[in-house]
């Protein structure tokens, strides 16, 4: 064929698709009639392919050469192995601009599998950027051509972004970054990660590439679709597996830099979704690394990587001045799931310390986030029975007065009573901590008040209405006086000890509320222990008689001492362990009453009191007058 025919055949086309010509199906069948003369001249099959190219630019012939069968051809000339390069960049625009919000036409692409064949094109380096952004065009809003996605096209769309200059003046850039996040929320990798051991290594590998690559990305529009996608691939639990064996400081930098990119947006954010979207994905980040810490060890962290656990020290003790308040938030969320296991808890305070910077930074802070993740942390670090001294000594009843202080989150209040409950129990050192005033500074009663650790704790069960503070209080004041009653230390230390705790205000309030709710079994018989193992002194017995005036107390103790539950009144006795071990508790306490009382200097038992007592004791064949 003469090049004059060529040309002729390339004006013909021009022709037709003039400004103002109409899109007759005619007229487009002889298009599609040229295109095939043409196919043996692939200078003017491309220059062909270029006409119609910047013509379907115009939204009016997108319709029209699907319906006529333009964009079906075109579709199988991308699968040519003998296309020219530039036929191939001339089809990629065509169908690329066809498929631009028109669902029909990219309909015709996914039957005619050039979905598969523009994947194949993105590995090309002179079609990257071109065949990135058809896909775009082709995934956008059209639900039946993401579900085509594969681990291949994945794969693909990842080493074209692997080798490809970081750009976010570049469209192309941007649509790669956005396939990906479209490819991973199609794909099932549940069944890829237990299936392809190579999907596994490329999803670590895009997650490196996002860490290293991050903070060269300056346009938000081109990482937050990256971010989406490290959140997606973390959802699984072998990829978390694989990157916490793997490099889990690279999850440690794309948390750092998502934390200071919401950071640095104004207040006043002009985009709602975008702030959304990168709040709702860091909070993602942070749950992932919350659950691979569930699955590690402060030794493997080391072993395996340094560099995250030396950001984990740096989150802990950087200076506040830096707002890193998400990364020392992340870092106590973290080291507390490590701190599972006594040996971990040990390790973690004994060897590195970090109970020391949490304290630190947090109990001078009124950010309710930060105090509750140190908390918490604070709260599994303080298991062991070695940790406990260590952590008070840095000041943990400073910060958990900040926590009782905090009295409208009722969780803060709570997480202080399960601290001071942790560092009491087994611990005379820190029942004498506990007893110790509270710094001028710290006390909310003023200056002229002089209060202690243990009235603060009160203080803030008794302003709540919360129940689970009222019972973690009163699991408190039992673990102090178990230690009270077993503690080998001077007999004066003691004595004073629990003459202070006695001395308290309201002392047994919480004891109270426990034995009278009827929520939970166990909790009541621990309070009726409480108040046995209370009355075993006399200063203690006179709190618990003072206690029994109230009719409604001392009628469920006579209940308790016959072996009567409450909750299970109108169907009978409880079940005979819990019966039984509140029967116990209950005669305990009240032989425990009447025997302290007969040592009383100028004071009783109120005479209806002692009589109760001792009839209520005959009755279960015990004998009053005998301890």
């Amino acid at each position: 064929m003469s090049s004059q025919i060529l040309e002729e055949h390339l004006n013909s086309i021009s022709s037709i698709l003039s400004p103002g010509n109409p899109t007759d199906t005619e007229s487009i069948a002889s298009i599609l009639s040229i295109l095939r003369k043409l196919e043996l001249s692939p200078l003017y099959h491309a220059q062909a392919w270029k006409i119609l190219a910047d013509a379907s630019r115009n939204e009016r012939w997108r319709e029209p050469f699907g319906q006529n069968g333009l964009v079906a051809y075109c579709a199988s000339t991308l699968s040519n192995p003998r296309a020219s390069h530039e036929e191939h960049i001339q089809t990629l625009r065509f169908i690329g601009n066809c498929c631009a919000d028109n669902d029909s036409n990219r309909q015709i692409v996914i039957e005619r599998g050039s979905l598969e064949n523009v994947g194949t094109l993105i590995t090309h380096a002179e079609l990257a950027s071109v065949s990135s952004t058809v896909l775009f065009n082709i995934f956008n809003d059209y639900e039946p051509a993401q579900k085509r996605s594969s681990a291949k096209l994945f794969k693909n769309c990842l080493a074209s972004l692997q080798n490809r200059t970081i750009d976010s003046t570049d469209n192309a850039f941007n649509c790669t970054c956005q396939n990906l996040n479209t490819i991973l929320e199609a794909l099932d990798i549940e069944y890829l990660t237990t299936s392809d051991g190579a999907f596994l290594s490329e999803a670590v590998s895009f997650i490196k590439y996002i860490a290293e690559a991050q903070d060269r990305i300056e346009d938000l529009d081109d990482y937050l679709p990256l971010l989406n996608s490290c959140t997606i691939l973390l959802r699984n639990a072998r990829v978390r597996e694989e990157v916490l064996d793997a490099k889990l400081s690279c999850i440690f930098k794309i948390f750092q830099y998502a934390s200071e990119q919401l950071q640095s947006l104004p207040l006043d954010a002009g985009d709602p979704v975008l702030k959304a979207t990168l709040e709702g994905a860091t909070s993602e980040l942070l749950n992932a690394l919350c659950e691979m810490a569930n699955g590690a060890s402060p030794t493997s962290i080391q072993e395996q990587d340094m560099a995250a656990w030396k950001m984990l020290r740096n989150w802990l003790i950087v200076d506040k001045e830096q707002n890193l308040e998400a990364c020392f938030i992340c870092a106590s969320l973290f080291l507390g799931n490590l701190a599972r296991e006594d040996a971990a808890c040990e390790s973690l305070v004994h060897e590195q310390g970090i109970h020391v910077p949490l304290i630190e930074r947090s109990r001078g802070s009124t950010d309710r986030r930060i105090l509750h993740a140190a908390g918490g942390c604070l709260r599994n670090l303080a298991v062991p029975q070695n940790n406990k001294d260590i952590i008070a000594e840095a000041g943990a009843f400073q910060f958990i007065v900040v926590l009782l202080e905090i009295s409208v989150v009722q969780e803060l209040p709570y997480l202080g009573a399960c601290i001071t409950r942790q560092l009491v129990s087994g611990s005379f050192s820190n029942i004498q901590r506990l007893l110790s005033k509270v710094p001028t500074n710290q006390a909310q009663t003023g200056p002229n008040t002089a209060v202690t650790y243990l009235d603060a704790l009160l203080k803030a069960s008794a302003r709540s209405d919360d129940f689970a503070i009222e019972a973690e209080v009163a699991r408190t004041i039992a673990a102090i006086f178990r230690v009270l009653s077993t503690v080998k230390a001077p007999q004066d230390d003691i004595t004073h000890a629990r003459q202070q705790v006695l001395a308290s205000v309201d002392i047994l309030s919480s004891v109270r509320a426990v034995v009278q709710q009827d929520q939970s079994q166990p909790l009541c018989s621990e309070g009726w222990f409480i108040l046995a193992l209370i009355a075993q002194s006399s200063e203690g017995a006179k709190i618990v008689a003072e206690l029994m005036k109230d009719e409604e107390i001392s009628g469920l103790l006579e209940k308790r001492v016959k072996g009567i539950d409450d909750a299970s009144e109108a169907e009978g006795p409880s079940p005979q362990s819990s019966a039984n071990k509140d029967r116990e508790n209950a005669i305990v306490l009240a032989t425990s009453l009447l025997q302290q009382s007969r040592g009383w200097d100028g004071s009783s038992l109120p005479e209806t009191l002692q009589e109760r007592l001792e009839q209520m004791l005959r009755e279960q064949a015990v004998d009053p007058t005998k301890s």
